[in-house]
C-alpha cells in the first residue's frame, strides 16, 4: 500500500520489518520481488534487475523464480534478449497455473502490443478471458484490452480484413471483458461490408445485451440494416417506424430502411417517392447503393423516364468519386443500377443520358459483364467508348458480349451490301 501511495521510505520500512520478522525463506524472497519494485521507483533499475535475476537463478523452475523473471519483464529490467523473454513467458504459461499463469499471459499481451503484433495479442487476450480475469492479478486487463481493440479497428473500413481476422471468432468472449462497444460495432459494420449480414446481426445483438440501453441505441440502425439484408423485413420496418417517432431529426437512414422494406413488399410507387426524397442525404452510408439499385430495378416495371433521369443525373458522380483500388459491393451495386437505368433510357430513345451512363460504367467497371455490356451498346449505336474508339474488338469488349458484337459487325456488312443491291 505504501508503494502504491508513492511513499518509498515507508515502503522500505515495512519490507525490512517483514524480512526481520519472517523465518520463511520463500516469503522473504517474495518480499525481495517487492523490494526490486521499490528500487525501480528509486531510479535504480540495475539493482532491481540484479535482485530479480538472482531470485530467478536461485529458484530455477519453481513458482518464485518464474514470478521474479516475469516481474522483471513486466518492469522492463529483464537482462536478456527478446527470445529469452519469449522463452520465460512461454515456460511460465505452460508449467504453472492459476494466478502466475494469468499474470504471465497479461505480460505477454503487453509485450506483443509493444512488438506491433495486435493479432497475436488479441489471441492471448482471448485465452486469458477464457481462463478468467482475477482483478488482483491482472488489474489492468480491461484497459489493455480496450486499447488493443481500438488499435485493431483504427483503420475503419479500410482495415476490415484485419478486424475480422482478429475479432471475428473471438468477440463473444472479449465483449464480456471490454468496456466499449465501439470496436465490436466496427466488426459488425465490416461484416456488412463483406455482404455477410447473418454474421453482423449476432454481433449487434451481443452489443445490445452486454451494454444495455446505451449499446442498443448505438447499434439500432445497423441492426435494422443487417436484419433487412437478411430478409427480416417486418422486423426492420417495425424498428424504423419506432425510431422515426422518437428521432425525426435523424430520419434519412431510417427512411431508407422504410423505403427498402416497401420495395421488397411490392409497394414500389410509395418506395420510389420516399427514396427520391432522401437519396441525396449525406448520412445514408451503406444504404445509398442498395436504395439506388432497388429504384433502378423498379424502373424496368414502371418505365418512368422522370425517375430514370433522376437516377441518371446522380450515378456518374457517385461512381467517379474517389475510391480504393478494389471494387466494393457498394460500387458494384451502383454499376448495376447504372446499367439498368441506361437500358431504360436507351429503349426510350433518350440517347444522351443513356450514353453518359454507359461511359460512366466503362470508366469505373473492371473487365467483366458490366463493362462488356456498356461497351457493346455504345458500339452498337456507333458511339465512342471512354477511350475515344468504337471498342468492339474481342480484347476490348471481352465476354459475354464480344461474340454478339462480332455477329453484329458481319450483319452490318451484309446489310450494307444487300441494301445496295436492292436499290
Amino acid at each position: 500500500a505504501a508503494l502504491a501511495a508513492g511513499d518509498a521510505s515507508r515502503s522500505l520500512h515495512w519490507l525490512e520489518r517483514f524480512a526481520d520478522a519472517s523465518h520463511d525463506r520463500d516469503a522473504r524472497d517474495v518480499a525481495e520481488i517487492r523490494r526490486a519494485e521499490l528500487e525501480l521507483r528509486l531510479a535504480d533499475p540495475v539493482a532491481a534487475s540484479n535482485r530479480l535475476m538472482e531470485l530467478r537463478s536461485r529458484h530455477k523452475d519453481d513458482p518464485i523464480g518464474s514470478l521474479a523473471a516475469v516481474r522483471a519483464i513486466d518492469l522492463g529490467v529483464f537482462a536478456g534478449s527478446p527470445v529469452e523473454k519469449a522463452e520465460v513467458l512461454g515456460q511460465t504459461i505452460r508449467r504453472h497455473r492459476y494466478g502466475l499463469r494469468r499474470y504471465a499471459l497479461d505480460v505477454l499481451i503487453r509485450e506483443l502490443v509493444s512488438e506491433d503484433a495486435p493479432d497475436r495479442a488479441i489471441a492471448v487476450a482471448t485465452r486469458l478471458a477464457y481462463e478468467g480475469i482475477d482483478p488482483a492479478v491482472v488489474p489492468g486487463y480491461t484497459a489493455t484490452l480496450d486499447r488493443l481493440l481500438a488499435r485493431v479497428v483504427a483503420g475503419g473500413d479500410a482495415s476490415c480484413e484485419q478486424t475480422v481476422r482478429a475479432l471475428g471468432g473471438r468477440y463473444a468472449l472479449l465483449i464480456e471483458r471490454s468496456s466499449s462497444w465501439g470496436p465490436f460495432a466496427e466488426l459488425g459494420r465490416c461484416f456488412e461490408r463483406m455482404e455477410v449480414a447473418w454474421l453482423a446481426v449476432p454481433v449487434y445483438r451481443s452489443i445490445s445485451r452486454r451494454f444495455g440501453t446505451q449499446g442498443a441505441s448505438a447499434v439500432a440502425l445497423p441492426l435494422a440494416r443487417a436484419s433487412l439484408a437478411m430478409g427480416e423485413v417486418s422486423l426492420a420496418r417495425h424498428m424504423a417506424d419506432a425510431a422515426l417517432e422518437e428521432t425525426p431529426a435523424q430520419s434519412a437512414p431510417w427512411q431508407a430502411i422504410v423505403a427498402e422494406a416497401e420495395f421488397r413488399e411490392g409497394r414500389s410507387a410509395f418506395a420510389v417517392k420516399r427514396a427520391r426524397e432522401i437519396l441525396d442525404a449525406a448520412d445514408l452510408e451503406l444504404q445509398r447503393s442498395q436504395l439506388v439499385l432497388s429504384l433502378a430495378r423498379s424502373l424496368e416495371k414502371s418505365g418512368s423516364l422522370d425517375d430514370a433521369r433522376f437516377v441518371a443525373a446522380r450515378i456518374p458522380g457517385w461512381l467517379d468519386a474517389p475510391h480504393g483500388e478494389t471494387l466494393s459491393a457498394d460500387r458494384l451495386r451502383l454499376l448495376e443500377a447504372a446499367l439498368l437505368t441506361a437500358h431504360v433510357l436507351r429503349r426510350a430513345n433518350v440517347d444522351d443520358a443513356s450514353f453518359a451512363l454507359y461511359r460512366a460504367i466503362d470508366r469505373n467497371a473492371a473487365a467483366g459483364p458490366l463493362r462488356s455490356s456498356a461497351r457493346f451498346w455504345l458500339g452498337l449505336a456507333r458511339q465512342a467508348d471512354e477511350g475515344g474508339q468504337r471498342a468492339w474488338g474481342e480484347d476490348a469488349l471481352g465476354p459475354p458480349w464480344a461474340p454478339v458484337a462480332a455477329f453484329e459487325e458481319h450483319f452490318e456488312s451484309l446489310r450494307d451490301v444487300y441494301a445496295g443491291v436492292l436499290r
